[in-house]
């Protein structure tokens, strides 16, 4: 077929693309003009045969053609002196860019990917010439530079740390912060200089290490296309099974719902050295009946409870599985996406052709196929049949084969590591499980209802628009800039509210109008109100409700459920984002709830663990105020909050302004807001409240002589210090022994047993354990649920989560032993499980009508009396 490529076009193809550039690109770069010392060349003596690629020269380097000489270069040199390492003698240097890259007034500034790009074919003459040991990559350009056309994420945040054994240069690899990071932060983030510092002091002291990158084991892709060859592999499998099985499938897409959507070929490894690779519904590959028996013989393996499972992204292959094959993979060994998360928290990190590198130093082999593979319509399929078949099979091969080694090597990691991890790696594996079960039931949804309310919306933003367009205010602006408006445009908007309309101006960081929708809100004008009811029509539709109508196929939809991507160890949703529906909105939450209902004859019950991430963080800091708060029915900090920042009495504290205290004040200090983002809030918010007594809160702050918004800033600063120093000290003094605890070892630990490693901010060394453990009380009440819901048959499931809430599809004579369920394994079996919880949990329930939707919910039956302790799960509720 025309449309098909054969191997010699993409090798073809491959050449070219490797062929690029073969030498700098000075002409078209430019930088080399009137300098000193253009096309600097490398420095150094090089005795501990290191190479360290740094940015580029600055005006002292260009001055004297030696890299690192000037401010930050002799930061970095005392680092060094630290270690007896001298930079000159000891190392050799170059830079990414080695032109002295300026701007208009010729001041310094970052080199552009250009720039690096024209330079890399100098940068790797010099490495292909010194052939180092080992090489430094400080900063983001050099990662850049080092890594160009084969890695897109070059941040260094996802680099930084990490021994790579680099088969292309047969080098030990050490990217690394740029110095000037660390020195431009030294008196101000003490845990980043900490992390760089921590760094550093590993290159150095590999540095003494003589062990060589090992070499490439051998590996042996077995390709099969004939149905005789196939068919006697597996049935070898079913005759003597192997311990472990690694798999792979190539797909049609991401999702399996939509008709059409195939397995095209299946990769099965139990070897560190051998793998076997064949289609499934590649193209017309197999007669039905052929196909019919490689299926039999592939579910029946897949089944086989002799055979552990093991897979890069368990989850995708037991969704594709189930809807594909119809079988339910198990049992299951080993996940290795989720296992790199558990070893390395950071974002970015998991995919397998990035670990493959980073353990084994094996470049991405996905070049020639990657753009096959993404998706390239609305109904989510790929071109993944339009690779060659010996192309696709051999790629397949590979991701079994290095996801089997990289299992192997992640086993002895966590044995090496010892402590809990290990358990935080099962809990997960188990979550991984139960989520792949929630995905395959899916949500229901009635299309009808969003395909309607897109129109519907539709109507009313063309609607609103055409009236602001038409407006007085349009006219105006029309009249002085000799226009029309465009309301998409920052800079007319700018125009029209600040030099039109006279109001207040509220600038950006850059001096610019900013026309945000906290500084639009200040203006108070009609036109302002009008525009951001505009926007939040538009965001609902494109953003929220779009996804829905995109997603759902047959009336429903399959959120994806993810445990390895966010830093926090809590859960991340997609395709639809399901998480990110705001809920304090009520018009946008309403557009998107009202969409989603329960199975026919069913209800919805949403579980919500109230107060998770409080009574969580009590559990860690141990402060004996907040427990106080927390145990004593009688105590309210929302409500003292409240009346410390509007000075009023308990008797005038009305629920509105205690749910401000709450959320603009009290949650907000918690993960580490500054009084001052507090007041600015509480002051646009209090504009609009009144006490008990009818009297406005702007009013009552006037008469106690707080009359602008910097009397108020001040006042709260006071507050804040009460906050901190009087009520929650102990709370203070844990959140500070938590970051020198962190800096002293670089790394956290929690009570689950997840480790945070890597850099973090202060808040997010104390908010980061917080967050995961509450999720993770979430997650194990839904485990220990979904055992329960097995044994007894129910008919109720889970079909979503939010981080501290579950949401069920039930039928209404399930509903009160649901719940009752829900609350003895939520409040009473969880602190049996958990001994450091120290103070008691609580879940509120609301309920949907039968047939009713997400977006009318009401408390639900909620027990009188919590149920004795059962030992056996039946007699429960």
């Amino acid at each position: 077929m025309s449309d098909f490529f054969t191997r010699h076009e993409l090798d073809s193809f491959a050449s070219v693309e490797s062929a690029k550039i073969e030498e700098p690109q000075c002409l078209q770069c430019g930088l080399y003009k009137n300098l000193k010392y253009p096309k600097m060349s490398y420095t150094g003596n090089g005795r501990k045969n290191c190479l360290i690629i740094a940015e580029a020269p600055a005006r002292e380097e260009d001055a004297e053609g030696i890299q690192l000489i000037g401010e930050v270069g002799q930061y970095f040199r005392r680092k060094l002196r630290n270690y007896n390492l001298d930079l000159d003698e000891d190392f050799y240097k170059i830079n990414a860019v080695n032109c002295w890259p300026r701007d208009y007034t010729g001041s310094t500034r970052t080199p552009t990917k250009s720039e690096t790009e024209f330079c890399k074919p100098l940068v790797d003459k010099v490495i292909e010439e010194l052939k180092p040991r080992y090489i430094w990559l400080m900063g983001g350009a050099a990662i850049e530079s080092f890594y160009l056309r084969e890695f897109k994420r070059v941040q260094p945040t996802r680099w930084r740390g990490l021994c790579i054994p680099d088969q292309k240069t047969n080098a030990w690899v050490f990217p690394l912060f740029h110095p000037s990071y660390s020195m431009r932060t030294e008196n101000k983030d003490l845990n980043l200089v900490a992390q760089y510092d921590r760094d550093l002091k590993q290159a150095v002291e590999h540095l003494n290490y003589q062990q060589d990158v090992p070499s490439l084991q051998q590996e042996r892709i077995h390709c099969l296309y004939s149905f005789i060859d196939v068919k006697k592999l597996l049935e070898n499998f079913i005759l003597n099974p192997p311990k472990f099985l690694y798999i792979d499938f190539e797909t049609t897409g991401i999702k399996p719902y939509r008709a059409g959507h195939k397995i095209v070929c299946v990769s099965l490894c139990c070897s560190m050295n051998e793998v076997y690779s064949f289609p499934l519904l590649y193209r017309d590959h197999w007669t039905p009946k052929e196909y019919t028996q490689i299926k039999d013989k592939i579910r029946k393996i897949l089944f086989t409870k002799e055979i552990k499972k093991q897979a890069h992204n368990l989850k995708f292959e037991n969704i594709w599985a189930k809807e594909i094959l119809n079988i339910n993979i198990q049992p299951w060994d080993w996940c290795s996406m989720t296992a790199s998360h558990i070893l390395d928290n950071r974002r970015a990190f998991t995919s397998l052709k990035f670990q493959n590198y980073i353990n084994f130093g094996i470049l991405p082999y996905d070049k020639r196929i990657s753009k096959y593979l993404e998706t390239t319509d609305k109904e989510g399929f790929n071109k993944v049949e339009e690779v060659p078949l010996d192309e696709l099979l051999e790629y397949c091969g590979k991701d079994s084969l290095y996801g089997f080694r990289l299992t192997l090597k992640q086993k002895q990691e966590f044995k090496k590591r010892k402590g809990k991890l290990i358990n935080a790696y099962r809990f997960f594996h188990k979550g991984l499980i139960e989520f792949a079960h929630i995905e395959n039931t899916g949500i229901n949804v009635d299309e009808e209802y969003y395909e309607k309310t897109d129109k519907d919306l539709k109507e009313r933003i063309e609607s609103l628009k055409n009236k602001l367009l038409q407006g007085e205010e349009a006219k105006r602006f029309e009249k002085k800039k000799y226009r029309k408006i465009d309301l998409n445009s920052n800079k007319d908007l700018g125009t029209l509210i600040y030099d039109v309309l006279k109001a207040d101006p509220v600038r950006t960081a850059k001096n610019n109008y900013s026309v945000n929708e906290d500084a639009l809100k200040r203006s108070k004008l009609p036109f302002v109100s009008a525009l951001l009811k505009l926007r939040s029509l538009e965001q609902t539709k494109n953003t929220f409700l779009s996804q829905f109508r995109r997603f759902a196929v047959n009336d429903k939809i399959h959120p994806t459920i993810d445990l390895h991507l966010t830093v926090s160890y809590r859960s991340a949703s997609s395709q639809p984002n399901i998480q990110n529906i705001p809920v304090r909105e009520e018009e946008i939450k309403n557009y998107c709830r009202k969409g989603v209902i329960p199975s026919k004859g069913n209800k919805f019950v949403e579980s919500d663990f109230s107060g998770v991430e409080v009574c969580t963080s009590v559990c860690y800091h141990k402060d004996p105020n907040m427990i106080k708060y927390i145990t004593d029915p009688k105590s309210d900090m929302h409500r003292d909050s409240a009346m410390d920042i509007w000075i009023l009495p308990i008797e005038e504290i009305t629920k509105d302004i205690r749910f401000y205290a709450k959320n603009d004040w009290t949650f907000a200090e918690f993960y580490g807001s500054y009084y001052k983002d507090c007041a600015k809030s509480l002051w646009e918010d209090c504009a609009r409240l009144k006490t008990v007594s009818g009297v406005s809160v702007r009013q009552h702050l006037r008469d106690v002589k707080i009359r602008t918004l910097g009397d108020f800033t001040d006042h709260c600063q006071d507050v804040e210090r009460k906050f901190w120093d009087v009520k929650f000290k102990v709370y203070k003094k844990w959140k500070e022994e938590n970051n020198d605890l962190y800096r002293k070892q670089g790394y956290l630990e929690s009570y689950m047993g997840f480790v945070y490693s890597g850099p973090m901010s202060f808040n997010e060394v104390c908010n980061y354990q917080i967050q995961g453990t509450a999720f993770h009380l979430l997650l194990w009440t839904m485990l220990e649920l979904a055992k329960i819901r097995k044994e007894e048959k129910w008919e109720s499931k889970v079909i979503e989560e939010t981080h501290d809430s579950m949401l069920h599809d039930t039928p209404p004579e399930e509903e009160e032993h649901l719940i009752k369920t829900i609350n003895y394994i939520g409040t009473e079996k969880i602190r049996e499980a958990f001994p450091w919880i120290i103070v008691p949990l609580s879940i509120e329930h609301e309920s949907s009508l039968v047939d009713g939707s997400w977006a009318e919910m009401s408390k639900g039956y909620i027990e009188e009396k919590r149920p004795a302790r059962r030992t056996t799960t039946n007699k429960r509720g």
